[in-house]
């Protein structure tokens, strides 16, 4: 499997997530991990932050491939993202990834200041771009 549907399905597994606190929490979790080159993502400062301009492609791949669905939102990036069922099938057989079950399932439970609060006190260089400090 692909490795950035995978760590996107894992994230997913452990709560639904908007765009934002997706790219925040693979972010974080990317952050934590040494911000290693060889990916999935990788990032860069951005108008809210922390960016991999991938991210957005993998989402429409896995749109495309059923895998994820979008909740119905007056506002689409703020519209969560699930798995679907054939999705779920699929995330069931990746091995858990403790770093990024713990990371979404906090996201999921912040709101938009508060999280980039927290990006911006564990990278501040990534604050650089950011229309929100």
């Amino acid at each position: 499997m692909d490795p950035k549907q995978a760590q996107i399905m894992l994230a997913l597994k452990a709560s639904p997530l908007d765009r934002i606190r997706l790219m925040k929490t693979l972010f974080l979790v990317w952050l934590r991990r040494g911000k290693p080159s060889a990916g999935p993502f990788t990032f860069e400062p951005y108008l809210y932050g922390p960016c991999s301009f991938a991210l957005y492609a993998t989402l429409r791949e896995m749109e495309s491939e059923g895998l994820i669905v979008q909740a119905p939102h007056t506002v689409y990036s703020r519209a969560p993202y699930y798995l679907t069922t054939k999705g779920q099938g699929l995330a069931a057989g990746l091995q858990a990834d403790s770093t990024i079950e713990e990371v979404a399932l906090w996201a999921a439970e912040q709101d938009f200041q508060s999280l980039l609060n927290q990006v911006y006190k564990e990278a501040p260089e990534f604050a650089s771009r950011s229309v929100c400090r």
